[in-house]
């Protein structure tokens, strides 16, 4: 039997409720500008080909009451982990309208399932921006993930405004 040389690459696209992986993964990657957005429930699960690379990408619901069951079930099964965190939100532990610190725990959980594989922080709504990059990087400790084995990538991105969607698309296609 033939083996073949087609590259494949399993994409998780991971992170809570709005902030923005299902419409990148639409509008951005699929490049699809009518598309309406709809809370994912259970998950979208869409093949790209991006650079002679069929990507699969696993569109994870946000939602409080799945994360941790679709965090064990599926950042496993990934070749490349992208963590979405919404820069229009707050990062301040101190916000009491913030879910800065439920999310910051369950991104340091997600890091121990992911280990070694390739991980890309997807900093989303740059349009809508209340936070700074530096500021983001710095709340969730992202510095601390260069210090790890695996590849590690961190790009401000947009759907709306495409900003950020070649970059992406060059990241996934250079692992």
């Amino acid at each position: 039997m033939k083996k073949s040389n087609k590259k494949e690459l399993k994409v998780v696209l991971f992170g809570f409720q709005d902030e923005g992986k299902t419409n990148l993964l639409y509008r951005g990657l699929k490049d699809i500008n009518n598309f309406k957005t709809i809370p994912t429930l259970p998950w979208n699960i869409e093949t790209i080909n991006i650079n002679g690379i069929d990507m699969t990408f696993w569109d994870i619901g946000g939602r409080v009451y799945r994360v941790k069951g679709d965090r064990e079930r599926f950042l496993p099964i990934g070749d490349v982990i992208i963590f979405f965190i919404d820069s229009s939100q707050s990062v301040n532990p101190n916000d009491n309208c913030s879910d800065f610190k439920y999310n910051f725990e369950e991104f340091q959980k997600s890091l121990e399932l992911i280990k070694d594989k390739p991980l890309l922080i997807a900093i989303t709504k740059i349009d809508k921006r209340k936070v700074s990059t530096l500021d983001i990087i710095h709340a969730y400790q992202l510095n601390d993930l260069f210090k790890r084995k695996q590849k590690v990538g961190i790009i401000e991105c947009s759907s709306f405004t495409s900003q950020g969607i070649k970059e992406i698309k060059f990241w996934l296609s250079n692992i």
